[in-house]
């Protein structure tokens, strides 16, 4: 959780190869571009719905491309390619509290101990596995797609390189994360009715 490895995905299906004529999501990169800007990060995304929208085709589209964030429990076979996105502790922790405010009834420091425990033993499965792979993805957390980190994972799963569509996406995704940041402080300074003093008092 956290990690974002639901928008990985979206930059990924750019590729030719991903086409959905059921899913209304098939043509070429511009109109994958559409259909991504359209109905997954549109203008209206925010805290309060984050989740519920990454839901609203996470299952159909594991059809394309298998996403899950319980590796545990994961069957991989040899013939498997598989993708772990890991971030640090702390920036897994400030991205997902503002879109989950319950934090799956976890405190601060349990979810920032479960994700680097799980990030451990995930890059451990390495050793054993021909076609497990880890990409460490803080640097994904800017406005700017990192042009290394994105040919790095597109050819390790030899994809085609749609660098000039994906920052489009990720663009967008990145000011919808700032978004929520600023939507979140606001509402709740709006339903506690708090003035910024408030907060900054010492009493």
């Amino acid at each position: 959780m956290g990690g974002y490895g639901n928008h990985v995905r979206w930059l990924l299906l750019l590729d030719s190869t991903f086409q959905s004529s059921e899913l209304n999501f098939a043509g070429d990169a511009n109109s994958k571009v559409n259909f991504i800007l359209k109905n997954v990060y549109f203008n209206e995304r925010s805290w309060h719905n984050w989740i519920e929208i990454e839901f609203r085709f996470r299952q159909q589209f594991n059809r394309l491309i298998f996403f899950t964030h319980t590796f545990d429990k994961l069957i991989i076979n040899d013939d498997d390619t598989c993708t772990l996105i890991v971030v640090s502790p702390e920036l897994c922790y400030s991205s997902y509290i503002k879109l989950n405010t319950l934090n799956h009834k976890a405190s601060k420091k349990d979810f920032m101990n479960w994700t680097a425990k799980s990030n451990l033993l995930e890059e451990q499965r390495r050793e054993y596995l021909p076609n497990f792979r880890v990409q460490k993805s803080d640097i994904l957390f800017q406005e700017e797609l990192d042009y290394n980190w994105y040919h790095e994972i597109v050819s390790s799963l030899h994809l085609e390189d749609n660098y000039n569509h994906a920052k489009l996406i990720h663009k967008k995704w990145y000011q919808l994360h700032k978004k929520a940041e600023k939507d979140i402080v606001r509402d709740l300074f709006e339903l506690y009715n708090l003035e910024i003093n408030d907060i900054l008092s010492k009493e």
